[in-house]
């Protein structure tokens, strides 16, 4: 494939050019530069000669100091385009300027601000509307709400002062609260009693239940009164139970459970044999030794730690609120 089979030849100079421009008038071929400057035969008023430029296009950025391009010399135009070429100049001080000194605080231009002209004109339009209003609605009052000035940029924005702030020895006098002031704390009545140190850890213990506990029934909704404890998997022995009543820890795993307060223990024995998967005993076998049973390990803050058989046919609101239930084999006195 020959190039020719791409462009065509100007009929004014031996360029191919590869896009070519068919005249409308005389139909010949021209490039780009010979299109208006050929001297068409038929109309040779329709393209007038090409001659120098009614203005000088601004190469170089006229910041001082600064040798990039300006945004006119890197886009270009023609006298055509003359217009299109006034919108990347200056508008204060009509300027070419280059990327980084095209905003009038870059270059420090010496004529109006447009965003201060902008503001003005925003003024003015509002002032008229008013005049407008008074005009034709002179009883009417105005609804409009003023909306907060803008900063300016022509106006340095200070900083809002943050209050002095005095020393700490005196800020503790002054907010210190008196005894007859109104916002003092009201005094310890005398029959009030400070917890100790065992309350406040039995307290974080059964917060630590509560905000971790998950039912012991998946079928439970928490939409009624609960009651919460611990449960240890598997059949705990004797001597595990008499070592906790000594040192108040129990090996193994224990779960953090609850029940509604209505649950009878039957059922929540049925539950916990069915958790830990632990044998029943046969049903002909009816002595206390083999049955299995739920004992409640108690440990209240500044008492005794104390485990007791939990009957049946109660409820579980008889289970002490953050207590320990183990599963045993057999009946513990």
């Amino acid at each position: 494939m020959s190039m020719l089979d791409i462009g065509a030849r100007c009929a004014s100079c031996a360029l191919v050019d590869f896009l070519p421009t068919t005249c409308p008038h005389c139909g010949l071929i021209y490039c780009r530069d010979h299109l208006a400057a050929h001297g068409c035969s038929v109309h040779p008023t329709s393209f007038p000669q090409a001659g120098p430029s009614t203005f000088e296009q601004k190469a170089v950025c006229d910041k001082a100091g600064c040798n990039r391009p300006s945004i006119q010399a890197i886009a270009g135009y023609t006298p055509s385009t003359r217009d299109i070429a006034k919108q990347v100049q200056c508008p204060g001080c009509s300027g070419s300027f280059c990327v980084e000194h095209r905003r009038q605080d870059d270059h420090d231009c010496p004529g109006p601000r447009a965003y201060a002209i902008l503001a003005d004109a925003a003024a003015a339009r509002k002032e008229k509307a008013k005049e407008v209003l008074a005009k034709h609605f002179p009883g009417h009052p105005a609804k409009s709400i003023d909306k907060p000035i803008a900063h300016s940029r022509d106006v340095p924005r200070q900083r809002p002062r943050s209050p002095d702030r005095l020393p700490p020895s005196v800020q503790v006098l002054i907010e210190a609260p008196t005894v007859g002031s109104v916002n003092a704390e009201p005094a310890p009545s005398q029959g009030s009693v400070a917890k100790t140190k065992q309350a406040k850890m039995f307290d974080i213990h059964l917060k630590k239940i509560r905000m971790s506990a998950k039912p012991l029934d998946p079928r439970s909704r928490p939409d009624q009164p609960r009651r919460f404890f611990e449960l240890r998997a598997g059949v705990t022995s004797r001597s595990e139970v008499e070592a906790w009543v000594a040192t108040g820890k129990m090996a193994g795993v224990v779960d953090k459970v609850w029940v509604h307060e209505t649950t009878p223990a039957g059922k929540i024995l049925d539950m916990v044999i069915e958790r830990g998967k632990v044998a029943r005993p046969k049903t002909d076998d009816r002595s206390t030794i083999q049955s299995l049973n739920l004992l409640v390990l108690s440990a209240p803050p500044d008492s005794a730690r104390t485990h007791t058989a939990l009957d049946l046919p109660s409820p579980a609101s008889s289970i002490p609120e953050g207590s320990l239930v183990v599963l045993v084999q057999g009946w513990f006195a």
